[in-house]
C-alpha cells in the first residue's frame, strides 16, 4: 500500500510553506520535515554460487528487490534467466568470480594469432576454455574477417 495523497515516500524531505520573514539575500526560508511512509518491498544483496543463490537459503528473498552477485569460478550458463526467474524483482545481476589464479599478460593483438587472442579472451572473461563448438564458430569468424580484409 502506497502513501496517502499528499504524503511523500519514507525518508523524503518535504518542503513546508515558506516563512513570511525573508532569509538570506532576501530569499524565503524553507524548512523540511521527514514524512514517514511504508517500505513496500525490502531490499537485499545476495552473494554466492549460483547453486547457493537458487537454493533454499534464499527462498525468503524471492519477493525482495535484490542485487545478486554470482561467485562461481566460471560464468554459469543461463545465469541471468535462472536468477530472474527465481527473483522476479532482481535489480542487478553480476558475475563476480574469485580473483583469477592465472597470470595476466599484455598481448599485442596485431602480432598474435587472432584465434589465440579470442581463446585467451574467453578464458579471461568467462573463466573457462572454449568448447569444441565454440572453437568452430571462432575459426569461422576469424576466416570470414580475413576474407573481408583482402
Amino acid at each position: 500500500m502506497g502513501p496517502q495523497a499528499g504524503q511523500a515516500p519514507s525518508g523524503t524531505a518535504a518542503p513546508e510553506p515558506a516563512d513570511e520573514q525573508p532569509g538570506r539575500a532576501g530569499r524565503p526560508t524553507v524548512r523540511t520535515r521527514l514524512i514517514p511512509a511504508p517500505v513496500w518491498r525490502p531490499i537485499a544483496t545476495i552473494r554466492g554460487s549460483l547453486a547457493e543463490i537458487l537454493g533454499p537459503a534464499h527462498i525468503a528473498d524471492r519477493e525482495k528487490f535484490v542485487k545478486v552477485e554470482v561467485t562461481d569460478a566460471s560464468r554459469p550458463r543461463e545465469m541471468n534467466p535462472l536468477i530472474r526467474q527465481a527473483f522476479p524483482h532482481a535489480l542487478d545481476v553480476q558475475h563476480r568470480p574469485p580473483a583469477a589464479s592465472h597470470e595476466k599478460r599484455i598481448v599485442d593483438v596485431k602480432r598474435e594469432n587472432p584465434l589465440d587472442v579470442l581463446k585467451e579472451f574467453l578464458i579471461q572473461a568467462g573463466g573457462e576454455e572454449a568448447t569444441k563448438e565454440e572453437l568452430i564458430i571462432l575459426r569461422q569468424a576469424v576466416e570470414a574477417s580475413r576474407g573481408r580484409e583482402q
